[in-house]
């Protein structure tokens, strides 16, 4: 799923060739610009090397051949390389070049592959995870809607029904606007808009546990939220997704049955939030990275849930980056084993500057 110009970063100049040995792309060297040649011309040579395979072009300089799993079938080609023992291009070089030996070579393609791939499972996990999320309440927001219909088209349908089921569309499609806001921020950052206003952070996380409760319910799982806060934030409405991924993280991380406790209190000079669940132990190593892009605890990757290793480190850049606050994460000792995964009360806090004036909740 890599986009052939992924390659650009490569250092020696390249080529990207079908099976057949047709020219899908080419580009120079990061590091290493193309000599002056014609690409075209060594086309032929490297149609006839296998996977691994070495030979040198007309103008003497060395060719390698090399795949990956992600970019397999086509074969990347790397030349322009001056090889020990091989090469026989002579003088110096019009561009930046260096001698090298066949194992340097190797193990370069061999790291840059292993790069591209990891890359390229990150980038699958994520599509696998939001797929199966939206998939999920989009499932549920169409059973309502539907069910909805129906009671419209009968005169005997309850009006509380009604509603409920109204209530419970609106929420579906709020959880729906979060996955894609969240989408949205992976797949570019800085577009989070200038308009800012006051944000009323109590009401912020009250109205997302309301759009998660269907959710939690069908897990026996409860919300719990208290606290006195009237303060306000100041900031553009990205931050929605603050408590979005704070309860996203809890509820999927929680066995079944566990509370979800939210506090939301004001001090002096800022408002303190925190998100209280039962999940799977991080490591003390692990804590210091665990806000890092792509990193999952081993004990996370162990409870099979499905993760990107994003989210924690797209809250992080949201309270930290864009409203000054700051990110904790505290545990208490294991409380249960779970299929040999440790288990202890996690909570995240968030600790974000106030506005001067508060609001009546």
């Amino acid at each position: 799923m890599i986009a052939p110009k992924a390659l650009s970063s490569l250092c020696f100049p390249w080529i990207l060739i079908e099976k057949n040995g047709a020219l899908i792309h080419e580009g120079s060297g990061a590091l290493f610009p193309k000599p002056n040649y014609d690409t075209a011309s060594i086309l032929p040579i490297c149609d006839s090397l296998a996977d691994g395979g070495w030979t040198i072009c007309p103008n003497g300089y060395a060719v390698f051949r090399f795949t990956t799993n992600i970019i397999s079938p086509a074969s990347i080609v790397l030349h322009g390389l001056k090889v020990n023992g091989l090469s026989k291009a002579k003088g110096r070089s019009h561009v930046l070049s260096i001698n090298l030996d066949k194992s340097d070579v190797v193990i370069y393609a061999q790291q840059y592959c292993n790069g591209l791939e990891a890359l390229d499972d990150e980038y699958r996990a994520l599509i696998r995870q939001n797929i199966h999320e939206v998939r999920g309440i989009n499932s549920a927001l169409y059973n309502s809607a539907f069910e909805l219909q129906e009671l419209l088209e009968n005169d005997t349908y309850q009006r509380s029904t009604q509603a409920s089921i109204s209530k419970s569309v609106v929420s579906l499609s709020e959880l729906l606007r979060g996955r894609i806001d969240f989408m949205e921020f992976i797949a570019n950052p800085n577009t989070q808009g200038v308009t800012k206003s006051d944000i009323a952070v109590y009401r912020k996380f009250d109205k997302v546990q309301r759009c998660f409760r269907q959710t939690a319910y069908r897990r026996g799982i409860e919300f719990d939220i208290s606290g006195v806060s009237t303060k306000t934030i100041y900031g553009p409405p990205i931050f929605d997704l603050v408590p979005y991924l704070l309860l996203d993280n809890a509820i999927k991380y929680s066995p079944d049955g566990f509370p979800v406790k939210i506090l939301c209190n004001d001090s002096a000079q800022s408002i303190f939030c925190s998100v209280t669940s039962r999940g799977p132990r991080i490591s003390t190593k692990e804590l210091p990275n665990i806000f890092s892009p792509g990193v999952r605890g081993e004990n996370a990757l162990k409870s099979k849930k499905e993760g990107s290793g994003l989210g924690l480190s797209v809250l992080r850049k949201i309270v930290s980056d864009v409203f000054g606050g700051t990110i904790e994460v505290q545990q208490s000792a294991d409380k249960a084993t779970i299929n040999h995964v440790p288990y202890c009360d996690v909570t995240f806090e968030i600790k974000i500057p106030s506005r001067a004036e508060g609001f009546q909740r």
